[in-house]
């Protein structure tokens, strides 16, 4: 719980060498802007730490509509290439995006899930009908099931006849929340692939 924009370093300037403009943001109440009872507020014998923790995705989420009208307004951004990667707390994030923004046109999350994405998954999913996704899991994660991401994916592949072209789900058998190296390492030159295929 205690990430922050720094420690993706490495994955924001691998977007920027594969010619994408990569944009880090610390998640509300964490990095640089974290709470002053961050410890408090997230501790596992807090019992309102998961709405806690759903709160700052959704704050954070709510804030991706105004970075990208900041990006584009002063011409840092194409309107039409706009893609968001998330990682674990930020994969939750991600998941948020087709109920608030379709100028995203891809999302990549690693490691997270759409479970406190939506109210209702019919509607959620025809909010996909001109975003794309990729979707990573780990099989042996003991922090985030993969099993509401596996779920999305088996519900948008019924949902659209397109689903090879626009979806892809992945799901690592022999990794937990910390990834093995070879499967991380195999993880983001998917997400890579991936941005390259659907904005370039």
């Amino acid at each position: 719980m205690s990430a922050s924009k720094d420690i993706q370093l490495a994955e924001l300037e691998s977007l920027a060498s594969n010619g994408f403009l990569a944009v880090g943001i610390d998640n509300v109440g964490h990095g640089d802007r974290q709470y002053t009872d961050f410890d408090a507020r997230f501790s596992e014998d807090n019992q309102n730490r998961l709405q806690n923790i759903i709160n700052a995705v959704n704050a954070t989420a709510d804030e991706i509509g105004l970075i990208i009208d900041y990006l584009v307004s002063n011409k840092i951004a194409n309107e039409s290439s706009i893609g968001i990667a998330g990682i674990s707390m930020g994969a939750f994030i991600a998941y948020k995006i087709p109920t608030l923004d379709h100028r995203v046109k891809t999302i990549s999350a690693i490691l997270g899930s759409p479970e406190h994405s939506f109210t209702n998954m019919n509607n959620y999913v025809k909010q996909y009908d001109s975003i794309s996704l990729l979707s990573q899991n780990a099989a042996k994660d003991n922090l985030v099931s993969p099993c509401k991401a596996r779920n999305l994916h088996h519900k948008l592949k019924k949902s659209f006849k397109n689903y090879n072209e626009r979806f892809k789900y992945i799901e690592y058998q022999n990794s937990g929340h910390f990834m093995e190296e070879a499967d991380w390492i195999q993880c983001w030159d998917l997400n890579l692939e991936w941005f390259k295929k659907m904005l370039q």
